[in-house]
């Protein structure tokens, strides 16, 4: 038990005696446990997957099996897993991985339990919506339509225009 002792030793031999005082101060040593970690906060956008490491670390020489539980508030929308979500030995990393497609900011609190100690991280996460680019601008052969049918004219007169010439040419050198 923790506190301060006094302990005194007399030793007599016929008339002759002595004593010597011993003064003892014990402290409590810490009581094993473990504590728990994880990123504070984590962004994904709609539909995709985000993930953060949680760490429990053992102290004082703990050394029991840790289960490993997580609560979402608003308790739609986002799910979350663990894997594992069970630690040997007092102490491992657990990823927590988070799906969502609905946008929005969640509380996460991750619980560790072991016998009658209990430790808790929090991770707020916040759901993107997702961003959409707008579509891209149909194309002929690389280029606008616009484009594509200018230059296409354009050839087609020139076509034209060079086979009058060549025929009225034809026609000339017969007459």
């Amino acid at each position: 038990m923790a506190g301060t002792y006094a302990v005194t030793i007399i030793g007599t031999s016929g008339r002759i005696s002595h004593n010597a005082t011993a003064i003892f101060r014990f402290t409590a040593s810490a009581s094993p446990g473990f504590t728990i970690t994880a990123s504070s906060s984590v962004s994904f956008a709609s539909g995709q997957t985000a993930t953060s490491d949680v760490k429990v670390d053992h102290e004082n020489g703990f050394s029991s099996q840790v289960e490993l539980a997580a609560t979402v508030s608003p308790s739609t929308g986002l799910s979350v897993s663990l894997n594992p979500f069970s630690l040997a030995n007092g102490s491992g990393t657990s990823t927590a991985t988070f799906r969502s497609f609905t946008q929005g900011n969640y509380t996460v609190t991750i619980t560790a339990t072991s016998g009658a100690s209990r430790h808790t991280t929090t991770v707020n996460v916040h759901v993107a919506a997702v961003s959409h680019a707008p579509p891209a601008p149909s194309t002929t052969s690389g280029l606008d339509p616009v484009i594509f049918y200018g230059i296409f004219g354009g050839i087609i007169i020139l076509v034209v225009a060079g086979t009058s010439l060549v025929l009225r040419r034809i026609r000339r050198s017969r007459s």
